[in-house]
């Protein structure tokens, strides 16, 4: 994806282009604030910078988008010595894999939804077919 440099909210009338890119099963989409890769080392007064963030986040693996935000915050916050002048936001979007806590995964919106179940205390000894019909007309 192209990286267009922005500042949101502060132009009257920004030039703001549409990109688009396809994400894939296990991809992360990450946006983060200037305070991320502008964060100084407390140290030697060296930005964080677009690299060593790239590098971070290849070097995460397969972590929950919660916890590569957490880790970019905690990255630029250890680079500055804890003490950070300005914002560090990261927000990750991540596709979901295949499968989802043994399930297959599948698009808002496409998952029926599920039947509920009536209890009953005498067993059901109506054929397959029968017990489908009054499940469908219970909904």
């Amino acid at each position: 994806m192209s990286t267009w440099w922005t500042l949101l909210g502060i132009l009257p009338d920004p030039d703001l282009y549409d990109s688009r890119g396809l994400l894939r099963a296990g991809d992360s989409l990450v946006l983060f604030t200037d305070g991320v890769t502008e964060a100084r080392s407390y140290v030697d007064h060296d930005l964080y910078g677009e690299d060593r963030l790239r590098d971070l986040i290849a070097g995460l693996g397969d972590m929950s988008a919660a916890r590569i935000a957490d880790a970019i915050q905690q990255a630029a916050l250890a680079y500055s010595g804890g003490d950070s002048s300005d914002d560090t936001v990261a927000l990750v979007l991540k596709v979901p894999r295949h499968e989802t806590n043994g399930q297959p995964w599948q698009p808002p919106g496409s998952r029926k939804p599920s039947v509920p179940q009536r209890a009953t205390s005498e067993p059901n000894t109506a054929p397959s077919s029968a017990r489908r019909a009054n499940a469908n007309q219970a909904v």
